[in-house]
């Protein structure tokens, strides 16, 4: 009996034995992978660390830049110094805005750790066109990850320093502004006193902001502001020196400019003086313009007159004067004048075809008006028809050096532009960023029952512009001022930042960084 029950306690031990191997045989392998995965996560968590540690350092170096454009306080004093840095290359980009080597970055309940911050600035204008003003800025970051591999990651945004008056649609310096009801503005609203809505049926497409209030519960879809600081208009002095910026160059009508009064007395025989009263007709003609000049020397005026001048593309025309325009504008260009501007004929934005951009079309068809017969709404005239005011169907821009763009231009003046009416039949037709700074747009002719179709923005002291002299007024603004204002059109000190986006991340060798086009027009639609 004893000896059964010790074999069968050795065949119970023998049994657990081969158990036991059984188990270490099936949980080694077990142990062995939860140990490479937990060494596998501890290396993924390190490099995803890392990579977060990039990203929130890139996040500074726009953080950073976004202050230097906001405060002016780079090395360069000039406060064009975004365009003075940038790289004019943009497929390889060697101007460094601001560079931060390892800098020890820490997020709050995150990760830390260092990494390289280099901060680079591109133009848009050779990815684009020549006539964007924006700015790319890249913030890159680079560290080593555990396995010592050195990574980066970039992140862009577009910025620029300042923001032109043309994005407005409009802009109210010193009163109230009063909108009537149905009033729809597609581009942003500032009064420097109070804003006043008729009702609800106002509707702001973009930011609407006043110094004072905003009253009449007026729709608002994007965001409005009450309490603004003030907005300053340029001075006569800082007007003359917007003139000069302008890539095109400025064609300058200017009695106390030598230069000009050379050529005066060269084309004319008579020699102005400083000071000298000065008129300017221009009559545009598509990309060319008949150019007249007056100048009241010794009482009387003395002409000099030019046919068929070229328009300077993308430049400014300067008059210490008085300024008249009208006809059919095919070009960039912004006309500043220190006294009035006079609107002497309708402006319409053309091809060099001379096909009109914008076209009224009456129930899907362009129309053909009846001059006595000029009484109607947006909605039905004496015929009961339909109308919409719009961009011409299978219109063709015009173009400069391969460049395709949309006719811009500015109208600036000190003081009143002036429209006039007499001997319009029934409609008109103002295209143009329309720019008083110490007065108003106003019609000067007889008060009459006409049409009027104004295409662009109008910034002035005043409201109510032109009023009592249209039985129907349609004012529509020029999105593309939003992008691509006029040329050396006044601005307004608020730097402006928009599309933020992840260009990608690399593994890097070195510290060349190369933005591709494809890159940069993939990552901003360009």
């Amino acid at each position: 009996m004893h000896l059964q029950r010790g074999g069968r306690r050795r065949r119970e031990e023998g049994s657990a034995l081969i158990l036991v191997v059984i188990m270490l045989a099936v949980l080694t392998p077990l142990v062995v992978v939860l140990v490479q995965l937990g060494a596998s996560r501890t290396t993924a968590e390190a490099h995803a660390s890392s990579a977060l540690v990039r990203t929130y350092a890139a996040e500074a170096g726009l953080a950073r830049a976004r202050f230097m454009v906001a405060r002016h306080t780079n090395r360069v004093t000039d406060e064009n110094w975004l365009r003075d840095v940038a790289s004019t290359d943009p497929d390889a980009m060697t101007a460094v805005l601001w560079e931060d080597g390892q800098r020890h970055f820490v997020h709050p309940g995150g990760p830390r750790g260092s990494a390289t911050v280099r901060v680079f600035v591109v133009r848009l204008s050779p990815l684009q066109n020549p006539y964007s003003s924006w700015f790319l800025v890249v913030s890159r970051a680079e560290s080593a990850d555990p396995d010592g591999a050195v990574r980066a990651i970039s992140l862009a945004q577009t910025m620029r320093t300042t923001s032109s008056f043309a994005k407005y649609a409009r802009f109210v310096s010193q009163n109230n502004l009063s909108i009537g009801a149905g009033a729809h503005y597609f581009g942003e609203v500032h009064s420097n006193a109070n804003i006043s809505a008729a009702n609800s049926t106002v509707v702001f497409h973009e930011n609407v902001s006043a110094h004072g209030t905003i009253s009449g519960g007026p729709t608002v879809l994007k965001e409005s502001a009450t309490g603004v600081p003030q907005i300053t208009m340029p001075s006569e002095e800082q007007l003359a020196a917007l003139t000069q910026e302008a890539p095109g160059g400025a064609m300058v009508f200017d009695t106390t400019d030598a230069a000009f009064r050379a050529a005066f007395h060269a084309a004319t025989g008579h020699m102005p003086s400083s000071g000298n009263p000065t008129e300017v007709h221009l009559t545009w003609k598509g990309d060319v313009m008949d150019v007249t000049v007056r100048v009241r020397i010794s009482g009387t005026w003395r002409t000099w007159a030019r046919t068929d001048e070229q328009i300077p593309h993308n430049g400014t025309i300067f008059v210490r004067g008085d300024a008249y325009n009208e006809g059919n504008f095919a070009s960039r260009l912004t006309v500043a004048a220190t006294d009035r501007i006079f609107v002497t004929d309708p402006i319409r934005y053309v091809n060099t075809a001379g096909d009109p951009q914008y076209t009224l079309y009456e129930n899907g068809s362009p129309s053909t008006f009846n001059p006595g017969q000029n009484e109607w709404t947006s909605t039905a005239d004496w015929r009961g028809s339909a109308f919409d005011y719009r961009k011409t169907d299978g219109w063709t821009a015009p173009q400069v050096g391969g460049i395709s763009f949309d006719p811009s231009l500015g109208l600036v003046a000190l003081n009143n532009i002036v429209v006039r009416t007499d001997g319009i039949a029934s409609n008109a037709e103002y295209h143009g960023a329309f720019f008083s700074s110490n007065g108003t747009v106003t019609s000067d002719g007889a008060t009459g029952k006409r049409n009027l179709y104004m295409l662009g923005t109008m910034i002035t002291t005043g409201t109510m512009p032109m009023s009592g002299h249209w039985s129907f007024r349609n004012y529509i603004y020029d999105t593309g001022f939003m992008e691509n204002p006029p040329p050396a059109f006044p601005t307004v000190e608020q730097p402006t930042f928009k599309n933020w986006h992840e260009l990608g991340t690399e593994q890097v060798s070195g510290h060349v960084f190369r933005l591709t086009r494809s890159d940069a027009k993939t990552a901003f639609g360009l």
